[in-house]
């Protein structure tokens, strides 16, 4: 709907996919990422275990299940 545009308020609303073949991204504070999506982040390529992931990769208390480093960048 017009009214909930993707953003960082409307985050739950909405599901990041990555499109196959594609590289990863870097993080980005305040999305929300599908559950096997890689980003870039710290030096690291970062594989989501989660979906609608908004935790920063590697930061303190976020574990292997919510983002697992899976090769260096």
């Amino acid at each position: 709907q017009e009214h909930y545009p993707p953003g960082v308020s409307t985050a739950a609303l909405y599901t990041r996919i990555q499109p196959p073949n594609a590289g990863p991204e870097p993080w980005q504070n305040g999305q929300s990422y599908a559950k096997g999506v890689e980003v870039t982040h710290n030096g690291g390529v970062w594989l989501s275990g989660v979906d609608n992931n908004v935790w920063e990769p590697g930061a303190a208390g976020v574990f292997d299940n919510i983002w697992k480093r899976v090769r260096d960048a």
